[in-house]
């Protein structure tokens, strides 16, 4: 009977050991420092915008650095919006560091992305592109993810082409919309974004789109200084104008997409047509009434007819611009 006393004591001894050890494990666990790694991210080239099929193509420089293994970013990382994507450099490299090892991993890649494009505004257009690197060899939370942004930025040239504002590089948590089939239940991932905005040199762009134009417009308003004898070829000065400013409508539309919105170039054009237009009901009123000949009238209507359209389209270009 004694024995049978001694024997519980002993189980109870033994089981709460095993659990004092197991709580002491799992504490040790969660004191464990999580891994760290340092991204940065090296924009090198942006061309192809293509703003019928809203895509880009960008090529770019990512480094992961670790200390404790390497991350292995080429077979692991996923990119947001991509049409496709290519691995055009591959490195790994590593140095003794405190006792360890510490690994650079760096990667060249090349990507199509599609974006959102606003081009109502074009060529006083400014674009907003979001390049999004999903880093899928670990779950949120599982290591501590610093941000190289001394090392991060874009390639000088670029500004040669394009006015380029780049944001600071970001971590943020991306959300799949699915679990994917996750056996963990995973719906979500850690991501990098780099945020640049896109403008242009626009000045010399809306002169070169629109200088046939505003020729229209001049020409068809120098219509009224021809005596009223000479109706016919009023009307086809004022005419061939006309065609002038459809042609350069043609000639705009096949640099900028059609789209939904009516943008800068379609108020120009709307504008410029509209008052060819009012031209022509005027030449054509001029002729069934038979007006004296006026020179005064005739500057003056020249003048109002100027400063009224130079005002409209001065209105219109500076509300796409601010």
């Amino acid at each position: 009977m004694r024995m049978k006393y001694i024997l519980l004591i002993l189980l109870l001894f033994t089981f709460l050991g095993t659990s004092n050890g197991q709580s002491s494990n799992k504490s040790n666990d969660d004191s464990k420092p999580k891994p760290e790694i340092s991204v940065g991210l090296w924009i090198d080239q942006i061309g192809n915008i293509d703003y019928s099929n809203n895509t880009y193509e960008v090529i770019f420089y990512l480094w992961i650095n670790s200390t404790d293994s390497i991350y292995d970013f080429k077979n692991y990382f996923d990119l947001a919006n991509s049409w496709n994507s290519e691995i055009l450099y591959h490195q790994i490299d590593s140095i003794d560091y405190n006792g360890g090892q510490k690994f650079n991993e760096l990667i060249k890649i090349k990507t199509k992305n599609s974006t959102s494009l606003n081009y109502s505004d074009f060529p006083f257009d400014k674009n907003l592109i979001n390049l999004d690197v999903e880093l899928v060899a670990h779950n949120v939370g599982d290591i501590k993810i610093n941000l190289d942004q001394n090392n991060s930025n874009i390639n000088p040239e670029l500004h040669k082409q394009w006015k380029i504002k780049i944001f600071p590089i970001k971590h943020q948590k991306i959300q799949w919309g699915s679990e994917l089939g996750s056996l963990k239940n995973l719906s979500e991932g850690d991501s990098i974004r780099s945020t640049l905005e896109l403008s242009r040199n626009s000045w010399p762009i809306y002169f070169k789109l629109f200088s046939i134009l505003f020729l229209s417009f001049i020409l068809a308003s120098l219509s009224f200084f021809l005596p009223n004898e000479k109706s016919g070829e009023q009307v086809a000065i004022v005419v061939g104008a006309l065609f002038a400013a459809i042609g350069n409508k043609y000639i705009t539309e096949s640099i900028i997409p059609i789209s939904n919105d009516f943008g800068l170039s379609d108020q120009i054009h709307f504008t410029t047509i509209l008052f060819i237009l009012l031209f022509i009901l005027f030449v054509i009123m001029e002729q069934r009434r038979e007006f004296k000949d006026s020179i005064k009238f005739d500057f003056l209507l020249f003048i109002v007819s100027l400063i009224l359209y130079l005002l409209i389209v001065t209105l219109i270009t500076l509300n796409h611009i601010f």
